[in-house]
């Protein structure tokens, strides 16, 4: 397309973005590129962005939670702060535990009074009532 406009100096950007099926504004965008620079290339593509948390670090959450099943979020993170001085989101340590394939469900307390001998009882008696 440069080779082509900057031989036919008479025609537009519209005819020759025609003869090119490029749109007129791409190719002016290409010529003017060229004649700043001198080359063209392709502009930077997105992609994945770069993430903070590298192998090591992961390594180091995965051994913390064998070490502790119940240890939460908030002291993986302080751990990553204090071993790598890498400062991390709760939110961020939730996301590379879910990475890690590991389904992570904080341990909760549970009433002693749920399997009593009275509260067996109370349940036997419902459960009698009832059939």
């Amino acid at each position: 397309m440069i080779n082509y406009l900057e031989t036919h100096p008479g025609i537009g950007y519209t005819e020759v973005a025609n003869i090119f099926s490029v749109n007129r504004r791409t190719l002016s965008k290409i010529h003017t590129k060229y004649k700043e620079s001198g080359v063209v290339e392709d502009e930077k593509r997105g992609g994945p962005r770069s993430t903070k948390v590298q192998d090591i670090h992961l390594e180091r959450i995965e051994r913390a939670i064998e070490e502790n099943p119940t240890i939460t979020l908030k002291e993986i993170k302080i751990l990553q702060l204090e071993e790598f001085q890498l400062s991390i989101t709760e939110k961020t340590v939730s996301r590379t535990i879910s990475k890690l394939g590991i389904a992570y469900k904080l341990t909760k307390i549970v009433p002693v009074s749920r399997n009593t001998e009275e509260t067996i009882e109370k349940r036997y008696d419902l459960s009698i009532f009832f059939y």
